[in-house]
């Protein structure tokens, strides 16, 4: 059973477990076991009554009453954890029945919504594909016997969900033809989600004689990630669209007060750490002089074969303790600049014989070393040294490197 169960439950958020009448733990996921503060495995044969005081603990037994004449149920169950850190949660359970129609024990959800109770609530068109499907999962998952079949067919059902996504999601994103188009310039991106989507966007739109482009690296990755990514672009699109004169300062503030005003329920304080890191540039095609302003991500140039930072301020899209303007940088483009915005991906990825951080000299280094190629094969080259100094290990984030040539 438990072998069956996990392979459905495995990629979950929410807390899985599976009681017997004695509220005894007899399955719990790894996600169960985090809400608890339990190592992994160990909340098996822990009972409820471990976690709870007297009172809630007769709301636990009330509730088992119901299981036993089969009756499901949903309630909110404060715990103490094992780290003694009290949780609110809200447990979704239903009983399990044996062939013969008898119950014989319960399969429970835990959500904790301690933090954020409204956190299903936002961006609520998107996400409900997914609570739909975990409704499926949660149905299947109760049935005296779960069929491999039955298990294939929903694993497919939220793989085809999460590549729907995926569809979305790049579908947003400018195309290398549309780049180069654009650009009429030598042009490469490399884009590497963790998973089949990411935090990670890159942007380019074109207003008039001007050229803004981006690359932008969201809180999270996968699909929560990937939810922050599109209302970036979509901001973007706004706030360019509507102003007819923008610098690159003024289009991240106006940036950072929409995302502070979407995620302005989570609090307004560091805590709430919803947003993005951003490079921005905006290039005149009449004078080739280039603005740049970052929010935490920097801006490489390289020209008569040296590097230099353009840094960005030190302040995020998103709500911060000390917060400050963005600053603008005024550059003059020359033939054969080459210039670089990327996510921290690339230089944060773990590996090589020490298992550290590739690095930020690193990337330097090895951006100075390919420079003169053209950009197909310096996307190549990066991506071969990220494969290679990536090895055997976990990829740790998102990745995108933007580069361009000009001529």
């Amino acid at each position: 059973m438990e072998d069956k169960f996990q392979k459905i439950v495995r990629d979950l958020g929410e807390g899985i477990v599976i009681v017997n009448f004695k509220e005894e733990f007899i399955f719990a996921n790894s996600s169960a076991c985090k809400i608890f503060d339990v190592p992994n495995g160990k909340l098996i044969n822990k009972t409820l009554k471990d976690f709870v005081d007297d009172e809630e603990w007769k709301k636990v037994l009330n509730q088992t009453s119901k299981r036993k004449i089969g009756e499901p149920g949903k309630y909110h169950l404060e715990i103490n954890t094992n780290n003694h850190n009290k949780k609110m949660l809200l447990v979704t359970a239903k009983p399990e029945y044996n062939e013969s129609g008898e119950v014989i024990d319960t399969v429970a959800v835990f959500f904790d919504i301690t933090e954020n109770i409204n956190e299903h609530k936002k961006l609520k068109e998107f996400n409900q594909q997914f609570e739909e499907l975990e409704g499926q999962l949660f149905e299947q998952a109760i049935e005296a016997d779960i069929r491999k079949k039955e298990a294939e067919k929903l694993l497919k059902h939220f793989n085809d969900s999460i590549n729907y996504a995926k569809t979305i999601q790049y579908s947003l994103l400018p195309s290398l033809s549309h780049l180069n188009k654009m650009l009429t310039k030598d042009v490469f991106v490399l884009y590497k989600p963790k998973h089949t989507i990411g935090g990670d966007f890159y942007y380019m739109k074109r207003r008039d004689d001007s050229i803004i482009f981006a690359v932008a690296d969201c809180t999270g990755h996968g699909v929560s990630g990937a939810l922050i990514s599109m209302l970036g672009i979509t901001f973007l699109n706004d706030i360019i669209d509507q102003n007819l004169l923008f610098n690159s300062s003024e289009i991240l503030s106006k940036l950072r007060k929409k995302i502070k005003h979407t995620f302005k329920e989570y609090g307004n304080d560091f805590q709430n750490k919803n947003g993005m890191d951003i490079a921005l540039c905006i290039i005149s095609l009449k004078t080739n002089m280039m603005q740049f302003s970052g929010a935490f991500n920097p801006l490489y140039i390289i020209r008569n074969n040296e590097l230099t930072e353009y840094k960005a301020t030190k302040n995020p899209i998103a709500y911060y303790p000390v917060e400050k303007e963005f600053e603008s940088h005024n550059i003059q483009l020359f033939k054969n600049d080459t210039f670089y915005l990327f996510s921290d991906g690339f230089q944060d990825q773990l590996g090589g014989e020490s298992e550290k951080k590739y690095s930020k000299k690193k990337f330097r280094e090895f951006l100075l070393k390919i420079h003169k190629e053209d950009m197909t094969e310096q996307k190549k080259l990066l991506e071969k040294e990220f494969v290679s100094w990536q090895s055997e290990n976990d990829q740790v984030d998102d990745m995108t490197v933007m580069g361009v040539k000009w001529d």
